[in-house]
Parts: structure tokens; C-alpha cells; sequence
């Protein structure tokens, strides 16, 4: 797996240090992980990094796989130094989205799982073009997603088993796949791509991207913040290529 691109800008320009989103590869690069923290929950921050560093030591997700990861989360935290408000707050949970990737060439296939809104686009090229390759359903980004939560009892709607085809797909390499690239976003760009896709010839669209760097993809957020097509939130890019 080739790492295109990769980048993340903040909700607020100079607020680098607050951004709720975090990803994650697998140093021989077969894994890679994107999380998105929920703002309105509390030190999400550090939920959504516990998640893609352990999803990162091991994929063999299952509820023992989250509930230490759980665990972690509250080991970060000395209750004895924190307010009252910030108790209040730690007791309604934590929460986070998950994206992942897994790549299995022993069994020539990718293993894709997702919960909430953030989102991964498959293409996959044949006779020189890039083609969408459908996996699970567009999210709807105005509703509520399904999210992971550090509060074990808030869990009972997370499948991870196989049979979840909801959140768990398996992508086939076919041997005349000539390249298939992820686009991997959080919600407000994903949202934004999504509708691109409407508009724009999708290989036209994957070739532009595969052109991205740092300088176009700031200018693209601020552009489409001002414009409004794009939603005011920390917007993540990670562009692999398979």
C-alpha cells in the first residue's frame, strides 16, 4: 500500500492542536486506520487515537479488543485533579467514528470495516480508467452516525463480526485490477466528495487527486468553507493507492 497523500486541517485555522481527527498505518503498511472524534463528547481526541493505535497493534477486532481499548482510555485520566464539570462530562462517554483497511495478499482481497461517517471511496482501474467501486452505503452526513464509545453499555448497536455486512466488507484483487486507490475522508469532506462524484467524471475526478499535495488541499478546504459546500469541521485526507 502507497501513501499518496495524506493531511488534516483543523476547524479553526491556528487551532492544529484541538483537531479530533487521527489516523493511523501499520508500519509495513497493510493497515491504516482514520477516526474522527465527536466534539460534543468528551476528550475525543484522545478516544479516536486510542482506537487507531490499537486497531494498529492488532486488527482482530471483537468486544474484548474494545473493551481494553476502553480501558486505556480510562488509564489516561487522574480523576482526583479533574473539576466536577470535566467529571460530569468523562461519565457521558466518549465517542468516535471508525474507518479501516486491512490488506490480505496471501488472499488477494482488502478488508474494509466502517462505523459512523466517515468514509472510504474504493476506484479501482481497468483499461486505464478508474471506476467506483461500491462498498457500503453513502452515510447520511445530516443524520446521527453510529459511533464507538468509551461507555461499554452505549456499544450494543457495534457488530464487529464478519457476518455485519453492514460494517464489514471484503474487496477482492482481481489480477486484471491495474490499480485501486482509497480515498479515505472524515465526514465534512466526505460529504463534499460525495456530491462531486455527482458532477464530476469519477476518473477524471480520482486523477485529480492523485495530483493533491498540501498547498491544493488547504486551498481546497478554504475555497469550499467559503463558498459553503464544504462544512466548517477538522476535514482529514489520506489518499492510498493498492
Amino acid at each position: 500500500m502507497k501513501v499518496v497523500f495524506q493531511g488534516t486541517h483543523p476547524k479553526e485555522i491556528g487551532e492544529e492542536k484541538a483537531n479530533e481527527d487521527s489516523f493511523a498505518f501499520s508500519n509495513d503498511l497493510t493497515k491504516f486506520i482514520l477516526c474522527d472524534g465527536a466534539s460534543e463528547s468528551y476528550n475525543s481526541q484522545l478516544w479516536a487515537k486510542i482506537i487507531c493505535d490499537s486497531f494498529v497493534e492488532s486488527d482482530d477486532i471483537n468486544d474484548d479488543w474494545l473493551n481494553n481499548a476502553a480501558k486505556k482510555y480510562v488509564l489516561e485520566h487522574d480523576f482526583n485533579n479533574m473539576s466536577w464539570s470535566q467529571l460530569s462530562a468523562y461519565q457521558r462517554g466518549s465517542f468516535s467514528t471508525f474507518a479501516s483497511i486491512n490488506l490480505d495478499f496471501v488472499n488477494k482481497k482488502i478488508i474494509t470495516r466502517l462505523f459512523g461517517d466517515s468514509f472510504i471511496f474504493f476506484f479501482k482501474k481497468n483499461d486505464g480508467k478508474y471506476t467506483y467501486h461500491q462498498t457500503f452505503d453513502i452515510p447520511d452526513f445530516h443524520a446521527n452516525p453510529t459511533l464507538i464509545s468509551t461507555k461499554i453499555e452505549l456499544n450494543s448497536s457495534i457488530d464487529f463480526s464478519k457476518e455485519n455486512s453492514n460494517h464489514y466488507l471484503e474487496i477482492p484483487i482481481l489480477s486484471n485490477d491495474e490499480s485501486i486507490v482509497a480515498i479515505c475522508a472524515t465526514d465534512a469532506l466526505a460529504d463534499w466528495f460525495c456530491r462531486t462524484m455527482t458532477v464530476i467524471d469519477h476518473n477524471k475526478l480520482v486523477n485529480i487527486f492523485l495530483t493533491i499535495n498540501e498547498r491544493k488541499f488547504n486551498r481546497l478546504v478554504r475555497f469550499s468553507r467559503s463558498r459553503g459546500s464544504l462544512k466548517v469541521d477538522d476535514t482529514t485526507l489520506v489518499i492510498l493507492e493498492i
